[in-house]
């Protein structure tokens, strides 16, 4: 009997509680408000130039000041058609969470730039060439839909460090004249996702 008189009293606090007598919802029933707060982790990824290069937070704000200067070894008197160069791009995860890096299409300074580059990034150091990210003429790049898998950190430090090789080749189709060149520069951006790690 006390099982049905109960059943009845949740029932209806359910009606006054949908007639908004939300006063009156103690007459009937006892309940708890159980609050859960929800905090996202903070993750620190960190670049460099090289595997033995100082590796540094980017503050993400993006521009010349925040970003890693790569080099290409462009020869003097710049590239050759047919000829490509290379660099690349280290990254890890300072903290113990894991991450991936997708890259994003590249925003070009000089527009001519666009239709003589054929770009490649591919993971891993230039002398493995690992799975192509992103492949095509600068122009055309669009963000990669592959990423690069980083490993998590832990109290002994930051995880291992990984590669991307960004190689470019001017077009031996490249419309340039004697005494006609292009010169500018190109900011590749990354998107990273952290990983939870488990």
């Amino acid at each position: 009997m006390a099982q049905k008189r109960q059943l009845r009293a949740v029932l209806a606090s359910a009606v006054v509680l949908g007639f908004g007598a939300v006063t009156t919802l103690a007459l009937w029933s006892d309940s708890d408000t159980i609050f859960g707060t929800f905090t996202s982790t903070g993750f620190t990824v960190e670049s460099a130039s090289a595997a033995d290069g100082e590796f540094r937070e980017q503050s993400g704000s993006g521009g010349a000041d925040d970003a890693v200067t790569l080099n290409f070894g462009i020869p003097f008197g710049g590239l050759v058609p047919g000829e490509p160069v290379e660099t690349e791009l280290w990254f890890r995860m300072a903290t113990a969470t894991s991450g991936e890096v997708q890259v994003l299409a590249p925003t070009v300074e000089q527009t001519d730039l666009n239709e003589y580059l054929d770009i490649e990034v591919a993971t891993g150091a230039c002398s493995i060439h690992g799975q192509v990210l992103q492949s095509g003429v600068l122009g055309e790049l669009t963000p990669s839909t592959q990423t690069l898998k980083l490993p998590p950190g832990d109290d002994s430090g930051s995880g291992a460090a990984q590669a991307v090789c960004i190689e470019a080749t001017l077009l031996d189709t490249a419309d340039l004249g004697v005494g006609n060149y292009s010169t500018g520069a190109v900011e590749w951006n990354f998107h990273v996702t952290e990983r939870v790690v488990g």
